[in-house]
């Protein structure tokens, strides 16, 4: 269904219509809710494609570099894709993970020659619809670099839609924390003490991607030029999920895959850790309970359970430090 939506940027009013029914589709967040299913469930369509990789890791990159978007893409560009990363440092011999490295690296090198790219195949291949990037952390971008991404596509004859994957704070964290060791410190895996005493070591790191009241917050002030679609982690692996986030995208229904997508051992952690991380994610929980107005303490009420737990282990302490004093 086409759409008119006016959205006002720096550059002036611009009046966005879906004429030619091509998204950019790319998520604000988060790691580790559930973009690897998803993207393995949207693949299944002959509408949805992703160049050749799941996340470009393009855009904070770039804005790292540059203060604004300094190139335009070329609409009519005709170079297909597998030009752009046919390479002899490509070597067959290399890991997926080390493929997917070098065409990283080519694509923050040549982000205009990628893109372009990008948008002469599916212009090129009339029935894909969406184009997507799958790098689950987009939402730590200003709100006017995410104009200017829209902007930037919607001159290219095609409209940006967003998808934010919400997961209870504590366990997206834990499982962030999970992958961590088994990537790289597979050592302590079994170790009880080791992967508590990690956790709480690499704290600030695991509980970054979990705060997520400034993307919520900017998704208020991008709705005008990008529309978002809200899923939660613990909704989302279903068919009715699917069906409505196809709606959503606009492209024919798809049959889910597989619905339980986790099956490795959870890590070992202690009810103590995970007090303190909650604790320290308890304005989230706030903000996320107020904003869903009430959604979630339903949802994860084991969580709020464990920011209890800490309020009632920092009393306990108190009592033993003041008792300890008296005698």
């Amino acid at each position: 269904m086409a759409s008119n939506t006016k959205t006002k940027l720096n550059t002036g009013e611009i009046t966005h219509q879906n004429t030619k029914k091509k998204t950019f589709l790319f998520l604000l967040g988060t790691q580790k809710a559930g973009s690897t299913w998803l993207n393995n469930q949207l693949k299944q369509s002959d509408e949805f494609w992703g160049s050749e990789l799941k996340e470009w890791r393009l855009w904070r990159q770039y804005f790292k570099l540059n203060k604004s978007i300094n190139f335009q893409i070329d609409k009519d560009s005709k170079a297909p894709i597998e030009d752009f990363f046919h390479s002899n440092s490509i070597k067959a011999h290399l890991t997926k993970k080390e493929r997917n490295q070098i065409k990283r690296q080519k694509i923050r090198r040549n982000p205009k020659e990628f893109l372009e790219n990008c948008v002469a195949h599916i212009n090129t291949h009339k029935k894909l619809k969406i184009l997507a990037d799958f790098t689950p952390s987009l939402g730590m971008l200003e709100v006017q670099q995410l104009k200017e991404i829209s902007e930037m596509f919607f001159k290219s004859g095609i409209e940006t839609k967003s998808i934010f994957l919400i997961r209870d704070p504590l366990q997206r964290a834990l499982s962030q924390a999970q992958m961590k060791i088994n990537n790289k410190h597979k050592e302590i895996a079994h170790d009880r003490k080791a992967v508590n005493k990690w956790i709480l070591s690499n704290k600030k790191a695991l509980l970054k991607r979990s705060r997520v009241d400034e993307t919520l917050a900017k998704i208020t002030l991008i709705e005008k030029f990008i529309q978002t679609k809200i899923i939660f982690f613990d909704e989302l692996f279903n068919q009715n999920s699917l069906d409505s986030i196809c709606q959503y995208l606009d492209i024919s229904p798809i049959s889910v895959d597989l619905i339980n997508p986790n099956k490795s051992k959870p890590l070992e952690v202690d009810s103590q850790t995970k007090a303190i991380l909650a604790k320290d994610l308890e304005s989230t929980y706030i903000y996320l309970n107020h904003h869903f107005k009430g959604r979630p303490k339903k949802m994860w009420a084991e969580s709020f359970d464990y920011i209890e737990m800490a309020d009632t282990l920092k009393r306990d302490a108190q009592l033993t430090k003041f008792s300890n004093k008296k005698n």
